[in-house]
């Protein structure tokens, strides 16, 4: 959240609230705290004058998250590396999906499966025009191994993606979700944005649907929740998490930085991950490490097995497949 805001600071060197200019510790270098502000500043304006309008300014921040979502949405590098996540969960033996949840709104996780070829459910059902139906988290793939016995067996590669709060890719149109190409959408974008009505927003669908079917399956038994990099900062997200420990089979590992954070006075206070240390649950596991062991590549790389050889041998072959595929298609524009 920070750079984003020395970002945003940067682009918008014009940018004030009254008196005070970006640069003012009010702030504190925190886009969730700018909206914070001018949230508050809208609901007074009936009350008393202000020099700019809040609402286009809160729109000013919005637009610039969106902008700086989709500056980078293709990355081939930041795909890569969500592609070799993935390859590395396969496990032959699996027959539940693995639940992959998070708060970022970007297409990393879309891409990175569509290019494998694993299958997934985001809580879309249709083809041309896919539309938000929470129903789908209830589906699994499965193989007919037997054509003539109606033999079904679950595939190994199968996953639960939820966006919490929301994606880049969704619109609101006539009262529902539908899931477009970014550049596509005309209508509203459906995300929770980072300010403190966060926790107001997943009251309302379509996140309401995505929580209940998050704390659907954190309730299975003998469920463990991995989270990586969360600072266990939103109370919203939190609720759902802490609830499942009344459940004695659920365990929780924690891939974060437990050391103490500063209050809004500099004094020193202990973080959300070391309170979690201190309530000394046996169920909860903190990993924490100086070499930022939850820095997602280094947890890749680090802590993840390496993928099975046959599923690097698979990607391998579907690459070469789909590279002589492009050399094809490009020699057909050539007229070769």
């Amino acid at each position: 959240m920070a750079g984003l805001y020395s970002k945003f600071k940067e682009e918008n060197p014009n940018f004030k609230i009254g008196d005070k200019d970006l640069d003012d510790p009010d702030f504190e270098d925190n886009l969730e705290r700018l909206m914070d502000i001018l949230i508050s500043l809208r609901e007074a304006k009936n009350y008393i004058k202000t020099n700019t309008d809040p609402d286009e300014q809160i729109n000013d921040v919005r637009k610039f998250i969106k902008a700086q979502i989709k500056k980078n949405i293709n990355s081939e590098v930041v795909i890569k590396l969500y592609k070799e996540f993935y390859m590395r969960t396969i496990r032959k033996s699996r027959q539940n999906p693995i639940n992959i949840v998070t708060t970022n709104y970007d297409l990393f996780n879309e891409l990175a499966l569509d290019s494998l070829g694993f299958f997934y459910n985001d809580g879309f059902s249709g083809t041309f025009r896919r539309r938000f139906n929470p129903l789908v988290y209830n589906y699994i793939y499965a193989n007919n191994m037997n054509l003539n016995k109606s033999i079904w067996n679950r595939v190994d590669n199968f996953y639960n993606l939820f966006k919490i709060h929301g994606s880049v890719s969704w619109e609101k149109q006539d009262g529902n979700i539908y899931e477009k190409d970014p550049e596509n959408i005309e209508a509203e974008n459906v995300m929770i944005y980072p300010t403190p009505l966060k926790d107001r927003s997943t009251l309302m669908v379509p996140y309401s649907d995505l929580f209940r079917n998050f704390q659907n399956h954190l309730a299975s038994p003998n469920a463990v929740l991995i989270t990586l990099g969360y600072s266990f900062g939103d109370d919203h997200i939190n609720r759902v998490i802490l609830d499942n420990l009344s459940i004695p089979s659920f365990r929780l590992i924690v891939f974060g930085d437990s050391s103490t954070d500063n209050d809004a006075n500099g004094q020193k206070k202990d973080s959300n991950i070391l309170q979690l240390l201190k309530a000394h649950d046996p169920r909860i596991i903190v990993i924490n490490s100086e070499s930022k062991i939850h820095y997602f590549e280094n947890f890749i790389n680090k802590i993840m097995p390496s993928p099975l050889v046959d599923v690097q041998e698979s990607q391998k072959l579907t690459e070469a497949i789909r590279n002589i595929g492009s050399v094809l298609q490009a020699g057909d524009k050539n007229g070769k």
